[in-house]
């Protein structure tokens, strides 16, 4: 398909597609409304962020934590930003019961949900983190049924201040990411809470995204339209379910304003994943773990892709 082919689908779809369709885990979108604009950056107005403005792409540690030691973590995270990436990726695991503190995990065993793993609050008071341009993105396993664990999380990552004394992770050079693959509803509550008073100052330095896994069962174009019409800044695929489809997928959101995700890049992916999905992607999550197939003089994986995107 032409991309004027795609286009006229999208402006068709935009048109023709319910304010919100009526399958139960959509309904938290019926009173929601778009946030982005049609052709709008992901990184519009904040590409001091990239560490290379002009590539337009992020990288994205995936899995930049190790749940069961702060210091190991530390040295993660510390790696990555000295090799320049672009976003830290951490797993967040919120128990539903009250009173109870977010950490930082995996979130699923053999036996179900984990809530085993960092304290959510030791890690992100670290001046690692908080004196860091790096974006955070927070990806929520399983599911938040309540706004005040939301509040509580919103109110932990409000006090953190950087070196310059403001709000770390909210200010006009830095947003943060939630990010979610069960469904809607937790990613709408966080939506929801975002309008009260309390939190309309942290409001512009917040994006949410709807996480897409790689079942053929989906219906990804839908899910595309359905994010953006439930006020979502983001989309993300897995790259397992072609660069075909990604492209094209890609095409519908940029059309539309959306963020494109594409995960999990590897070391026996990342080259081709690179050179065939970088049109108008906006980030790149890659594994930092597991030994080089080719260590071409000891260089990360995040050099490598970053030096695929300047085409050298």
């Amino acid at each position: 398909m032409s991309n004027f082919l795609r286009i006229i689908v999208v402006i068709l779809a935009v048109t023709f597609l319910p304010s919100c369709d009526d399958s139960d885990d959509v309904k938290s979108c019926e009173s929601a409304f778009p946030v982005v604009t049609p052709g709008q950056l992901f990184f519009e107005n904040s590409t001091r962020l990239l560490m290379e403005p002009e590539l337009k792409v992020g990288i994205s540690c995936h899995n930049c934590y190790d749940a069961n030691s702060l210091e190991n973590t530390f040295e993660l995270i510390e790696a990555a930003i000295d090799d320049d990436v672009d976003v830290i990726e951490l797993d967040m695991v919120q128990k539903n019961v009250p009173s109870t503190a977010p950490v930082f995990g995996h979130g699923g065993n053999a036996e179900g949900v984990s809530y085993q793993g960092l304290d959510f609050e030791s890690v992100v008071e670290h001046e690692l983190l908080t004196f860091a341009e790096q974006i955070l993105f927070l990806e929520i396993k399983g599911e938040i049924k309540s706004k005040d664990h939301i509040r509580n999380i919103f109110n932990i990552l409000k006090k953190q201040e950087n070196q310059f004394g403001e709000m770390a992770y909210f200010n006009t050079q830095r947003f943060t990411v939630f990010r979610n693959l069960t469904n809607y509803d937790t990613l709408s509550l966080f939506r929801d809470v975002l309008d009260e008073a309390a939190f309309l100052d942290i409001k512009p330095f917040i994006k949410l995204s709807r996480i897409f896994g790689e079942s053929t069962n989906n219906n990804f174009i839908n899910g595309v339209l359905q994010s953006y019409q439930c006020g979502f800044h983001m989309v993300e695929f897995n790259h397992q379910i072609g660069v075909e489809n990604i492209s094209h997928l890609t095409t519908y959101a940029k059309l539309l304003g959306i963020g494109v995700n594409v995960f999990t890049l590897n070391e026996d992916n990342y080259e081709e994943i690179t050179r065939e999905i970088i049109q108008d992607v906006d980030v790149l999550t890659v594994d930092s773990k597991g030994e080089p197939i080719d260590t071409r003089d000891n260089e990360s994986i995040f050099i490598r892709i970053r030096r695929l995107l300047r085409g050298s």
